[in-house]
């Protein structure tokens, strides 16, 4: 598919979810297993930061694992819901993601051209209050 789309002007892209984290084969998660396979040179990886919390993921350690790789980054922070270990997302810098720190070594690793905000969960306020919330943030924060 990298070569198709690479061909014809286009990247292609894969972004994660949970379960490439929780899901192994021979003790290995799948997500090693891709990005150990998987050309750089013809699959855009976007981290989706958030979602790999309740694969049970640590952020950080997944981006120091693969410096260069995230061109691509949908910044989600995350918060613990009631049901331990599992998460939902939340205004940006309020959860556990470290997700300025995370963004900064993403960055200075050679990746994040593109940086999108995603928030599922609201908390009592609504879309709209969290979105510009969500870019003040990334705002002060430099981006």
């Amino acid at each position: 598919c990298g070569e198709l789309c690479s061909k014809q002007g286009m990247k292609f892209g894969f972004h994660n979810h949970e379960f490439e984290f929780s899901e192994k084969f021979d003790d290995k998660p799948l997500f090693d297993i891709m990005m150990e396979s998987l050309d750089p040179g013809l699959v855009v990886m976007q981290i989706d930061i958030g979602n790999l919390f309740d694969g049970g993921a640590v952020a950080m350690d997944v981006v120091s694992r693969y410096p260069g790789r995230f061109e691509n980054v949908h910044a989600k922070d995350v918060i613990e819901t009631e049901e331990a270990g599992h998460y939902e997302s939340t205004i940006i810098g309020e959860g556990v993601a470290d997700l300025r720190n995370v963004i900064d070594r993403i960055r200075k690793n050679g990746g994040a051209e593109v940086v999108i905000i995603e928030q599922e969960s609201y908390q009592g306020k609504t879309p709209m209050e969290c979105v510009e919330i969500d870019l003040s943030v990334l705002k002060e924060w430099g981006y």
